[in-house]
């Protein structure tokens, strides 16, 4: 699927089963009007212009089995795979609590997390670094945080997310090896936090999917 960039496109794909629910998507281009909306995730130091960077919408379903109408900041170069991987997700029926750019927290990740809402780009370095997460260039999406909290030894977020620690734990929404959305995002070339990380230093971002592209973001791993 390869998409034409252009400042609105808005699509919807009819399930091959009669009483499916429809999935929707919109592709825009960041204009002036996006990016009042976006005061904390998007700075003028973002190593990313905004030229590259699209404004997604995408159909979801939530936990009690509703559709609803999701949104995602990417760079243009993984909004194939981003529509590709949430359309089959729909189909799936896989349950995403809320998602929503972090500016709807006042830029707070941990409040963002703890709500367990799911979000791609925020211009912002990695935590006691001057490097850029690869948030920054819009190639990394968090997916319900709260059931597949970050940890590294004895340190975890978000705090309610502690039970979610036991990963021998069977639940709708959580990221494992075995699952359908795990297995999603490696078949288009994405990595996942909860693998790519531990040889460095022992993190597992469990909630985190990132795709390296060279020239981009080669030198960045978080």
């Amino acid at each position: 699927m390869k998409l034409i960039t252009q400042a609105l496109i808005a699509v919807t794909l009819i399930s091959s089963s009669s009483d499916a629910a429809p999935f929707n998507y919109t592709v825009q281009e960041l204009n002036d009007g996006l990016l009042q909306k976006m005061p904390y995730t998007w700075n003028e130091e973002s190593p990313t212009p905004r030229e590259q960077l699209r404004y997604l919408t995408l159909s979801h379903y939530d936990f009690e089995g509703n559709v609803q109408e999701g949104e995602l900041v990417v760079h243009e170069l993984v909004v194939d795979d981003l529509v590709e991987i949430f359309k089959a997700l729909f189909e799936e029926k896989f349950p995403i609590s809320s998602m929503h750019t972090v500016d709807q927290f006042e830029g707070s990740d941990e409040t963002s997390m703890e709500a367990n809402n799911s979000s791609a780009f925020y211009a912002r370095h990695v935590a006691g670094t001057t490097r850029w997460s690869n948030h920054s260039f819009g190639t990394a999406v968090d997916i319900n945080p709260l059931l597949n909290p970050y940890s590294r030894g004895e340190c975890f977020t978000p705090s309610r997310g502690k039970r979610y620690l036991d990963r021998t734990l069977d639940e709708p929404g959580m990221i494992t090896p075995a699952s359908y959305i795990y297995r999603l995002f490696i078949e288009h070339g994405w990595q996942w936090g909860g693998e790519c990380f531990y040889e460095r230093d022992k993190t597992v971002d469990r909630h985190h999917f990132q795709k390296v592209i060279p020239g981009l973001n080669e030198n960045t791993n978080s």
